[in-house]
């Protein structure tokens, strides 16, 4: 909208596709200093009294930007170790802009097959510190050519597999059900937004067939999205079925479990 602010908010669980979106061309002066200003309003340090000052500011930015389109992005949760105070809340990230007339607000709700959204968060937070260890002892018993000290590493090697088997298992789990948590708040707080100002796709769906998805999303939002079709990364979810989680995944993630989510699914646009 040429007589609004645009605000895109994308959220989403951890590994369902925000990278999608991160060569999306914007307007880096106001964006840069609204999420500052965000950041610090939704703050748990921020106090009530604070919070006031930096709504005016807020609206200030916003309403001396009429035209621009900006995007703020949440992923649930966000990095490690987890809290539910480091993303933006849904709903009082609405209720904020939902006062100021003079913002167009739009939320993108990005959903994946739990299982690899699963895989691919578990991997990248919860798993991966304990495989670089390894990786990084193999490749000094792979070069070292002293006797005594190839056996010692490989020692090493063994009591480390030993003493973080569990820990792996465990970070599987954890991840599981943090994924679990994090997409019920998903779409519970998404039933409070009104219907018109989001929408809710899944990643391979939209992979597929990304400019028709820019399209539809400039229909429904009212915002222009300009986006370099040629640096989009790709997933690729049949990595995936070859990893050792993934049965337990699958007998974790049952059709009787994946019914609490039947809000988001039912209500995905699909090409």
């Amino acid at each position: 909208m040429q007589n609004k602010f645009n605000l895109i908010f994308i959220i989403g669980c951890e590994g369902t596709g925000h990278h999608l979106f991160g060569n999306c061309e914007l307007t880096p002066e106001p964006y840069h200093v609204l999420h500052k200003l965000l950041t610090t309003y939704f703050n748990l340090n921020t106090t009530p009294s604070e919070q006031i000052d930096l709504k005016k500011k807020i609206y200030e930015i916003t309403k001396n930007n009429i035209g621009v389109v900006c995007m703020e992005s949440a992923s649930f949760p966000y990095g490690r170790p987890t809290s539910p105070l480091i993303s933006h809340d849904i709903l009082s990230f609405f209720e904020l802009f939902n006062e100021m007339d003079h913002v167009n607000l739009f939320y993108i709700v990005l959903t994946r097959n739990i299982i690899f959204s699963t895989l691919s968060s578990a991997n990248r937070f919860d798993c991966l510190k304990i495989d670089k260890i390894e990786m990084k002892i193999k490749m000094k018993i792979k070069n070292v050519k002293d006797k005594t000290k190839r056996i010692n590493l490989k020692k090493k090697l063994k009591k480390l597999k030993s003493k973080y088997c569990d820990i792996k298992n465990e970070s599987i789990i954890f991840s599981s059900r943090l994924q679990e948590n994090c997409l019920n708040y998903i779409n519970s707080q998404i039933q409070l937004i009104p219907k018109e100002k989001y929408i809710i796709v899944e990643i391979s769906n939209i992979q597929k067939n990304i400019k028709e998805f820019i399209k539809i999303i400039e229909q429904k939002s009212k915002i222009k999205i300009c986006c370099n079709y040629n640096n989009i990364r790709i997933s690729d979810d049949s990595k995936y079925l070859t990893d050792k989680n993934y049965d337990y995944l699958v007998n974790y993630f049952s059709k009787n479990r994946l019914k609490q989510f039947n809000f988001l699914k039912e209500n995905t646009y699909l090409i």
